[in-house]
Order: structure tokens, then sequence, then C-alpha cells
């Protein structure tokens, strides 16, 4: 080997030497450096998905930190639009409310009807007491809104003071009642057919009107 090496030319010795040189090069590429550089790449791209997902997990722990103050913050919101609203109620249940509160201004209800307000009204009466429809229960058409409303036409008898003390009373009391329409009608039949009362009796009852008023009232879902 040694000989073959001596027996050379200058040149082919360094072609050699220059061919040996690229031989380790090249060794050292595939066996060490390529290795190294692939290795790399992947460490990198890990490193980089695993910092998106870290900015990703931090984020997130910031909405769960501040989850019980915009949970606070959000039921303190819709507990002060609420108040706003009647919880929603049974056609029995606004019969009474609204029974009651014209008993204590001395008026007397001859008919009170209650329909969902986008359906038609279906009316009873009664020529002594207050009667109700049996319209169904109020839905929300739009299937996302939680609030529902109805229509209630009361017709009644009794004194144009009593009817301003009523009205001004349900604007400022009762909850998002809105009153739509308001008719006045004769005196009731029961005042002008009675022929043994006294002048004062006369009077009063001659004061005594038919009166039908429409409400909407807005109630708020369970």
């Amino acid at each position: 080997m040694k000989e073959m090496f001596n027996s050379l030319t200058q040149r082919e010795k360094k072609l050699l030497f220059i061919l040996l040189i690229f031989l380790l090069i090249m060794g050292s590429w595939f066996i060490c450096i390529r290795p190294s550089l692939e290795s790399y790449r992947k460490k990198s791209s890990e490193l980089s998905n695993k910092t998106t997902t870290l900015a990703q997990l931090k984020s997130e722990l910031k909405l769960y930190q501040e989850a019980p103050s915009q949970l606070a913050s959000q039921t303190k919101s819709y507990n002060q639009l609420t108040k706003k609203y009647y919880t929603e109620k049974s056609n029995d249940q606004l019969s009474r409310l609204f029974s009651q509160k014209m008993e204590d201004y001395n008026l007397s209800p001859q008919s009170l009807t209650i329909s969902d307000s986008n359906s038609t009204s279906s009316s009873s009466s009664s020529s002594s007491s207050t009667s109700t429809s049996t319209s169904s229960s109020s839905s929300d058409t739009s299937g996302e809104s939680r609030v529902v409303s109805k229509s209630i036409t009361i017709t009644y008898t009794g004194s144009l003071d009593d009817t301003k003390s009523f009205l001004t009373s349900v604007n400022k009391d009762m909850k998002h009642v809105i009153v739509n329409s308001f008719s006045e009608g004769s005196a009731s039949s029961s005042d002008s057919s009675s022929t043994t009362t006294t002048s004062s009796e006369n009077s009063s009852s001659s004061s005594d009107q038919s009166y039908t008023v429409g409400f909407d009232v807005y109630m708020v879902k369970k």
C-alpha cells in the first residue's frame, strides 16, 4: 500500500488527498450535520407550535380568571333590566292583578279579555263579573327573546276622576304596562233604570260612565 502511494505522482497524490477530504466532508454531512439540522428543524417547529399553544392557554386562562367578574357584571345588568318587567304570569294572575288594581280605585270591571299581542283577541264579557279569555299562554315568535307580551282589554264602569287616578297609578306602579287604547261609553243601564233613589245618589250615579281601556303588558320568561 505504501509502495503504491509512493509510486503515485505529486498531482495524483493531491487529487487523492482532495477526494479523501471530500469523502470526510460528505460523511460528516450525512452522519452528523444533516441529522442535527433535521432534528433542529423538528424541534423548532415543535417549539413554535408549543409557543402558539401556550399563548392560547394564557388567553383562555385570562378568560377563566375574568369569568367571575364578567358573570357578576352580566348578572347585575340582567337584574336591572328584568326589574322593569313582571315575571311571566298566567292569564288568571294577570286578571287578578288588574281587577285588584281597579277595585282599589272604586272601578267596577264588566269584562276583561287577555290575548297574545301578536294574535287576534278572543273577546269574553259578563254583565256582572269579570271574565277572562281562554287564549293560549304567550309565546315568543322569535324563539330567542326572553320578553313576551300580552294584550289586555278591560271594560268597566266608574267616574272619570277615578279613571284618571287608576291610569296614573298603572303608569307609575305597574311594570312595563302601556296603555294602547282608551274609549268612553254611555252610563251603565243599572244606574239609569233606578227609580227610587235620592237626589245625591242620582248625582253620583250619573257621574259613572262605561270605559274600555287596552293595555300591553311586557313580561320576562321564567
